[in-house]
Parts: structure tokens; sequence; C-alpha cells
């Protein structure tokens, strides 16, 4: 393990080299092959979010030159994308913050963002600089005009990601990183707007314009404008006549969204794929240690066999000092755990591990095959299955309490999938399937053999763990002989009978004359929470079998006394996480209300949630992703950019009506605000959907951040239409209502 604040990927590599150098000392004599080793995922994911990056700067550059057509404003807006990101790092390494898969994530989420200000600032450039004769003014009085905007949006997405570094327990600590370098990473951008692409303008596109002539800025005249524009103006000005057109679509899409929601799996991790496979084989509890080791072993040797799988591990049991058998109580005698690694060659992973399912089931022993779980999964309470506490006044009703729910659970299992029966397996722990030995002295023949209870349990010890006799030099080390008796022997009730004890030099005894060996079976351990004995029950099942869970979920919660561990979690951070968002929102609509001095318009911003909580169903439907903890941030993410869009639309709609002193037709008002806004939104949309598309896009399931990435492509694709087609209209219809009242007043 390494210690805190070391990477992991240069730990492992460290282990490696360390490993090479053993093998090169024991020539070839000694076998050392890792078998959990979480670096290589962890390499991928910086590698692929790193590629996302450059995907997402490539992809600014290259929607930026298309729509403005022209390359020194595209040199000029990529180029805040470096200084942004620069500027994130550095306050990344002041906080002590280290550059990882979240903080990596946080700049491609907010990438869309971070290059958002510089295009509505060099856009208004642009558009200052048209036929004007003094550059400088031009260039200074544009950006300052669009100061407010881009500093209002900034701070209202600043805002939504604020709850985040207070989220309680191991969620802050997840998802901080992700927080701070989107944080960073948008003042780093307003400032380059306000500063960097002002100064680059005047030093470079301004010796354009003398070459050049001012006309090939003229795109605020509708004379110029493009083909999207005009189509644009056509749709929102029939849209503008006869609102209700619009109406019916955006209920459809909300209601979709919500029927959708409803449909989606629940998780609190997503499952991955990392091309291993977990198998669980329960042996009969008396099984002596020799014969669970054949079996491992006879395991081990068909699944390698199947040309499926290219290395299997097996562990059993545990010892005192052992740390694994201390962590989890589901370790123990008579329970082989397995991993088994597939071939890198195959195909489809899925079919690899139906065949090993396959291979197991031929045998007659009770097994499970699952997929191994994520590294953060047991601090959230989700382990291998779905599992739940069950709780009784003594062990004895825990115990009856917890073999009567795995009964209906089982049941539940067969009558909803009767043609996969004995494909949903339940167990539960610590259940009465330790077997131990027990012996029962005879205290006169104890007496008679002049022995006592200490000197026989010593005995007993000392030949069943050994006791080191002499040591022994060879190959210039000096090794410990430890004699002790076989594991025949010691695992089986009669020969353990015939097992010599010589408490007294010269004399000879047998354990079973001794007193009586009884073999009893009994929890190997005792659990208990809240003051209460609990059993835990763990129910698993194929991926085909997911929608199971669900009434699995219904099952447990409507007992009255067991609790599903995932709940748990929840519960002991839900108050903290309900009360931050909250708090999020109250300071948005406050820090939006002063704003626009105003404390309706406020309200209309966050009509794009809505629409967007759509198009997020859709596309985590259709990426058969499901709602756990990281597509749940995008929805943070989204609020960001829905809210960041229409305060500066609607930012615009009043430098627009104050230029003209209010005589201007609100009408024509919205309509001139919203095309020529339209460039920037479109540039900001496509830029965050490219760079997040190779994060999407992930067949394989290796991805943690896929989810969360196909939540907001969705989201913001529908949002952003909502934004430019309906919240046009909605503005309108409320100025023209602000209008109808003053006029009655008056």
């Amino acid at each position: 393990h390494g210690q805190k604040g070391y990477s992991p990927v240069r730990l492992a590599a460290g282990v490696r080299e360390e490993l090479d150098a053993v093998r090169k000392i024991y020539s070839g004599n000694l076998s050392i092959t890792p078998v959990y080793d979480q670096s290589g995922v962890i390499s991928a994911s910086l590698k692929n979010l790193l590629f996302s990056l450059l995907i997402g700067a490539a992809a600014a550059f290259f929607i930026i030159l298309v729509f403005m057509k022209n390359l020194f404003p595209a040199l000029i807006i990529t180029a805040s994308f470096p200084s942004s990101v620069f500027f994130c790092l550095f306050f990344l390494y002041v906080t002590g913050r280290s550059l990882n898969i979240m903080s990596l994530g946080g700049l491609v989420l907010g990438i869309g963002m971070v290059v958002d200000n510089s295009i509505v600032v060099s856009d208004n450039i642009r558009e200052s600089l048209a036929g004007s004769a003094d550059i400088k003014n031009s260039i200074a009085g544009a950006a300052s005009e669009m100061a407010a905007s881009t500093f209002g949006s900034t701070v209202t997405t600043l805002i939504v990601f604020l709850p985040v570094l207070f989220l309680p327990g191991v969620m802050g600590a997840l998802f901080t990183d992700l927080a701070l370098s989107v944080i960073f990473s948008l003042l780093g951008s307003f400032l380059c707007s306000v500063t960097l692409v002002p100064v680059l303008f005047l030093m470079f596109a301004g010796r354009h314009i003398k070459r050049k002539g001012a006309g090939i800025f003229n795109a605020g005249n509708p004379s110029r404008r493009g083909l999207i524009e005009n189509i644009y103006s056509r749709i929102l000005k029939g849209f503008l006549r006869k609102p209700l057109l619009v109406l019916l679509p955006v209920l459809l899409v909300c209601g979709a969204g919500f029927f959708g929601f409803e449909r989606l799996h629940f998780e609190l991790m997503p499952k991955l794929s990392s091309g291993e496979l977990n198998i669980t084989v329960a042996l009969p509890p008396e099984e002596p240690m020799v014969l669970v080791k054949q079996k491992a072993a006879d395991l081990q040797h068909a699944l390698l066999s199947s040309g499926a799988v290219e290395m299997v591990w097996a562990r059993s049991g545990g010892g005192a000092g052992d740390a694994y058998y201390q962590a989890d109580e589901t370790m123990r005698m008579g329970v082989i755990s397995m991993t088994a690694r597939l071939r890198s060659d195959q195909p489809d992973n899925a079919r690899a591990g139906e065949a090993v399912r396959s291979l197991l089931d031929v045998s007659s022993l009770h097994s499970e095959v699952h997929k191994p779980q994520d590294l953060l999964d047991p601090l959230f309470g989700s382990l291998a299955g779905l599992r739940a506490a069950v709780a009784g006044k003594n062990p004895e009703e825990a115990l009856a309490r917890a073999l009567d729910l795995k009964v209906r659970m089982e049941d539940f299992a067969v009558a909803a999938f009767p043609e996969n029966r004995g494909a949903a397996a339940v167990k539960i722990f610590p259940d009465s399937g330790m077997s131990s030995i027990y012996l029962r002295p005879e205290r006169d023949i104890l007496a008679r053999a002049g022995a006592g209870f200490a000197g026989v349990a010593s005995e007993i010890r000392t030949a069943l763990e050994g006791t080191v006799s002499f040591r022994m030099e060879r190959g210039g080390r000096d090794l410990d002989v430890r004699v002790l008796v076989n594991d025949a022997q010691a695992g089986s009730l009669r020969r353990l009978e015939d097992l010599p004890l010589l408490p007294e030099p010269g004399s000879a005894l047998r354990l079973g004359e001794t007193g009586k060996l009884i073999l009893e079976s009994s929890p190997h351990s005792l659990l208990r929470e809240g003051r209460k004995d609990i059993v835990l029950t763990e129910a698993v099942t194929v991926e085909t079998m997911r929608g199971l869970q669900a009434g699995w979920r219904a099952l447990v919660r409507g007992t009255g006394y067991a609790e599903l561990t995932s709940d748990s979690v929840l519960k002991e951070q839900k108050t903290g996480i309900l009360l931050s968002f909250c708090l999020a929102f109250l300071l948005i609509y406050l820090f939006l209300s002063a704003q626009f001095e105003s404390f309706s318009e406020p309200l209309l911003i966050f009509l794009v949630l809505p629409p967007g909580a759509g198009g997020l169903t859709a596309a985590l439907a259709l990426s058969r992703s499901s709602i756990n903890l990281y597509s749940s941030l995008g929805v943070i993410v989204l609020l960001g950019l829905s809210v960041n869009t229409s305060i500066i639309l609607f930012m615009h709609y009043k430098n627009i009506s104050a230029a003209g002193a209010g005589r201007a037709c609100p009408a024509a008002v919205v309509l001139r605000g919203s095309v020529r806004r339209l460039k920037p939104i479109l540039m900001t949309m496509l830029t965050t959907i490219l760079a997040l598309l190779p994060v999407a896009v992930d067949p394989a399931r290796r991805s943690a951040q896929s989810g969360m990435a196909a939540a907001v492509i969705g989201g913001l694709l529908f949002s952003t239409a909502f934004t430019v087609f309906t919240l046009p209209l909605v503005y309108l219809g409320v100025n023209r209502l602000k209008n109808r009242f003053r006029k009655g007043q008056t």
C-alpha cells in the first residue's frame, strides 16, 4: 500500500522493478506473478482523459474556425484554453491537489465552459470592429460590454460547483478534485477573456484589419448572415408568431424524460468491465484443508484449459494476522475465492464470462460468478451484489430472519425469471456453516496421566501449528525446520483421535483418550450494529437479470428489520447533500436576482432544466448507462452549462434594449439578440460534445466517467435547443406581461 500522496502508478511501476530484480536473484527458481494490479486501469483512464482534453482543444479550434471563417479569431480563442488549463494546474498545485482521474475529468467536462467566455467576448469584439476606424476603443468597449455577463455566468457556475466542496464523507473526498479543477479553470477562463483575448485582438487582428480592411468583420450585418443564422431567424420568427407550436414538443420531451427516469437502473457505482471475473465456490463445511486445496487446483486447471482464461488465483480462509480475513467476514474455510483474468484476445468478455459460468455449472459445487467490485464500492457499502443487514434481538433471531429473507428472495427470483433458475444466488453470513472440533476432556483421565488442561492445549496447538525443531543451513541461508501433523490428520475427526500427546516424559497418550471430540457447526463470527445482532445477506445476479435487483430492494425495505447497506450509507450523507444543493440554488437565485434586478427573471433561467433532464435520461438509456454517482454529477455540469448560456442570452437582450433606450420593439430585441448569440451558443455546445464523445463512447464498459459524459451530452443537446427556441418566447411573454401590468398601473 502506498503512502498518502504517492502515485499508485509510480508505486506499481516501482514494485514491478523490484520483482524483476528478485527474479534475477533467484535465477528462474522462483516464479512471481502479480495477481492484482489496478495501475493499468488508472493509467488507461488518465490517457483517455488526456486524449479527450486534446480532442477538445482541437475541436474548439476547428469549430471556431468553421463558424468564424477566419484564422485569427480562432487562434486567439484557442490560446485562451491552454492559458486557463495552466492557471488551473497552478492553483491545484498551490492547494496541494494532484493530477488524477477526477481533476482531469473536471477539465474535460468543463472544456465547453472554459472556451465559452472567450467565444462570447471575441464574437462581440468582431461585431464592434465591423466598419469601425478606432480599433483600440472598439475592442475595449466590446470587452467591457461583455464583462458583466461573462462575470455573472462564471460566478453562477462557480456557485453550482461550490456544494461539491462541502459534500460529507467519502463523496466529498472523491469529487472535490473534480470541482476544484472546474472552478479554477473557469476563473482562469474569465480572466483570459477580459485580459488576454482583447490584447491579442489588438496585437494581431488590428494589423490584419489594416491590411484587409474592416469589411472582413461585418458579421453583425444582417445581410452578411450565414446560412445557419438565416434558417434560425426564420424558424424563430414563426415561433414568435405562433408560440403554441413549440409548447407541445417541449412538454413531450419533459414527459418522456421523467417517464424514462423511472425505467433507468439505479446503483451507487457503475459496473465496469476489467477483464476479470470473481468466482466464489462453496464447499461442504466439514471439508478438510487438503481437499480444499485439491478442489481449488482442479478448478484452476479446468478454467485455464477452457481457453477463455489467462490466469487464475485462489484463496480460502485466513489467520489471525491476515488483514484480508479480518476485513472481510465472508472469508472462511470452505469457501474458495477465485479471480479469473480473461484473455485479452477474447472478442467479447461477456461471452467468455458465460463460458466460465457454464464450466462451473457442470460441477456439483455451489458457485457464483460476478464482475470485480470497484475500488470505491466498499466505501459506499456496495459490494459484489445487493447487501442487506438483518437485525435481531440475538444471533439466533437474526439468523432465522436472514434465512427467511433468503428463501423469499430466491422464490421471487424464480417467479420473475423462471428461465434462469439458479442464476440468482443469495447467501448469508455469518452462517452456521463453520465446522469446529471441540474437546471435552475427562478430568480423571488427565489426572491419572499427570496432565493439565493447559498442557494438553499446548500440545494440540504445537501439533497443529508446528514447532521449530531445529535450524539448518542451505545455500548460505539459515532455515527453520518446523514439524507438524499432516493436513489429512488435522482435518479428519477420526485421525485426530489418534494424535499422540506427551504430557510427561516417557508417557504416551492419544488425544481421543483424554476426552470426547465433538464436531459442531456454529457461526465463525458475530456481527453487531446499532446495539443489535445482525446477519448480512448478499444477493448476486448475472448481467441478464439486473432488473431483478429493483424487486429485491423493495422486498428488503418492506421487512421492517432489514436495511440495505447502500441505503444506510446514503442516509448518513443525504441530509448534508440536500442542504448543500438547496443552498446552492438559493445562492444562484439571489445572485441572479441582484444581477437582473428582478425576482422573476432568474426563475425563467431555471426553466432550461426540465428539457435538459429529458435529454439526460434519453442519453443514459441509449448508452445503456445507469443513474449513479458519476452520472448524477453530470447533472451539476449540465446545470452550469445551461444556466451559463441562458444568462449570456438574457444579458444580451438587456444590453440591446438599453442601447435603444427602451424604444425598440421587444420582439425585435429578442430576435436580434438570439440571432447574434446563436454562434457562441452553438460553438460552446459543439466544443463540449466533441470533447466528451471519446469518454462517452465506451462499448467495453471500462470508464466510470462514460455515464457522466453521456448525461452531459444528451442534456446539453436538449437544453440548448430549449434555450435558442423556447427561452426567447418565454422572455418575450414575460416582458409583455410586465408592460401590460405597468400600463394598467398608470
